[in-house]
């Protein structure tokens, strides 16, 4: 009941979504779970759905997705360590196949990177703004 609470409070609706089909595969409701996924899969939302689909029981399924978000660099595979939706499978050596994949581990090291200077430009942007305000104070 609390996760229900706190999904229908959450206001970005691709969130909403996933949180809703993960809540139903949790419940039982494989069937809403799996429609959920497919939604997401429409909306290129690849590892997101592969979540549901673990949560739903169909490993088959959820290896396919994770060799296509790899195949397309879904910056989401960043969250595959991390994620205690696929906990179940990770010491499935289809998981090591994926996470070992040329370019994913350089993939996420470059997309940390890229996050890191962009939060240190903003940093920079900020201060230049500061000080630029004080400056005419």
């Amino acid at each position: 009941m609390f996760l229900e609470a706190a999904i229908q409070h959450e206001p970005h609706p691709v969130w909403k979504n996933i949180g809703q089909g993960m809540i139903a595969c949790v419940r039982g409701d494989e069937a809403a779970g799996i429609l959920i996924a497919d939604e997401l899969i429409v909306q290129r939302e690849i590892f997101n759905a592969a979540e549901i689909y673990n949560l739903c029981g169909d490993t088959k399924k959820v290896f396919a997705l994770l060799q296509q978000a790899a195949a397309n660099r879904e910056p989401a595979l960043t969250e595959m360590k991390l994620s205690w939706a696929m906990s179940s499978i990770r010491d499935d050596p289809r998981w090591r196949e994926i996470h070992q994949t040329d370019g994913i581990a350089c993939y996420v090291v470059m997309e940390f990177m890229e996050l890191e200077s962009s939060a240190m430009v903003n940093r920079n942007q900020s201060v230049r703004a500061k000080q630029s305000i004080n400056h005419v104070s």
